[in-house]
C-alpha cells in the first residue's frame, strides 16, 4: 500500500484485535494473526515512508493502542483531556493477551528458551521482525509534512473492550470500532478527526465503557475532515464550526469521557 501510494492519496489501515505493552520497556505493539508483533517504531517507519501529500489514517481498536505511533502530537488523550473517575464496565471484556501467555505461545513456536519476546520473534521471522525486537536503532526523519494520523481505541495504559453479540448489534465486535461506526452513520455531514474522536469518547462513556480513545496527529490534520473527504451528497464542510465544537469539548473535559 505504501509503495504504491502517490501524492494526494488517502490511505486507511484498520486493526481490530489484540494489543499489548512490554512489561519492562512499556513499548506498545499489536499482535496480528501470525504473531509477528507490530510496534510503535514500525508504525513510525511506515509513516516516514509516505510520499509528500499522502495521508495514512490508522484506526487501532486494540489494547494499549494509545502509544502505537512514536513522535506524534497528542491532540486528544490523557495529557490533554480532564476526565472523571471511570465507571465500572459490566458489558464487555478486554481484548488483552497477558505477557506470559504470549511468551508461552511464541516459545512453543520457536522452540528456544528465552524470557524475551524479541528473541522468539527474531528466531521466527528474522529480518521481518520489528527493528525494536532486533535491537536496531531507528532515528526518525523530520518530515516536511507529517501525515500520519492515529485514532486509538484507548490510552497507552488502558485495555480496549470487546462487545458481546447482544451489545454489538447481533455480532461480537470491538467497542471502539462499533462506536466509531455509529457516530459516522449518525453524522450527515463531514466531521473533523478531532470532533469524531470527541463524539466516540462521549458515546463510550454513555455505555459505561472504561476506555478513552485518543487522537495523535498534526494540528492541521486534527481539524481536517475524517479521511479528508466530503460525505456523499453534502456541501463543503464548515471546518471552522467543526473545530470550534471539538475544541470546546476538549477544554471543558469531563463530557469527553
Amino acid at each position: 500500500m505504501i509503495k504504491k501510494a502517490k501524492s494526494g492519496d488517502v490511505l486507511v489501515f484498520h486493526f481490530s484485535g489484540h494489543g499489548n505493552r512490554d512489561k519492562d520497556t512499556k513499548d506498545e505493539y499489536i499482535i496480528p494473526c501470525d504473531s509477528n508483533c507490530i510496534t510503535d517504531i514500525d508504525v513510525r517507519q511506515i509513516v516516514d515512508q509516505l510520499p509528500y501529500g499522502t495521508t495514512l489514517t490508522i484506526i487501532s481498536d486494540s489494547c494499549h493502542s494509545g502509544g502505537l505511533i512514536n513522535h506524534e502530537k497528542e491532540q486528544i488523550g490523557p495529557s490533554t483531556v480532564k476526565r472523571t473517575i471511570d465507571a465500572k464496565d459490566l458489558k464487555s471484556k478486554p481484548r488483552f493477551i497477558p505477557h506470559e501467555s504470549l511468551l508461552q505461545h511464541l516459545s512453543g513456536l520457536s522452540g528456544i528458551e528465552s524470557q524475551q519476546i524479541g528473541d522468539h520473534l527474531a528466531h521466527l521471522f528474522g529480518d521481518d521482525a520489528s527493528d525494536k525486537f532486533l535491537n536496531k536503532a531507528y532515528h526518525p526523519k523530520k518530515p516536511i509534512a507529517d501525515n500520519g494520523i492515529l485514532l486509538s481505541g484507548c490510552e497507552a495504559g488502558q485495555t480496549s473492550a470487546d462487545l458481546p453479540p447482544e451489545a454489538g448489534d447481533g455480532k461480537a465486535c470491538g467497542a471502539f470500532t462499533h462506536s466509531l461506526q455509529k457516530v459516522l452513520a449518525q453524522h450527515p455531514r463531514a466531521i473533523s478527526y478531532k470532533e469524531l474522536v470527541t463524539k466516540v469518547r462521549q458515546l463510550l462513556r454513555s455505555q459505561e465503557q472504561e476506555q478513552h480513545p485518543c487522537l495523535y496527529c498534526s494540528d492541521s490534520n486534527a481539524v481536517s475532515p475524517f479521511l479528508l473527504q466530503k460525505r456523499p451528497g453534502t456541501k463543503d464542510v464548515d471546518i471552522e464550526a467543526t473545530v470550534g465544537t471539538a475544541e470546546k469539548g476538549v477544554t471543558t473535559g469531563p463530557e469527553l469521557n
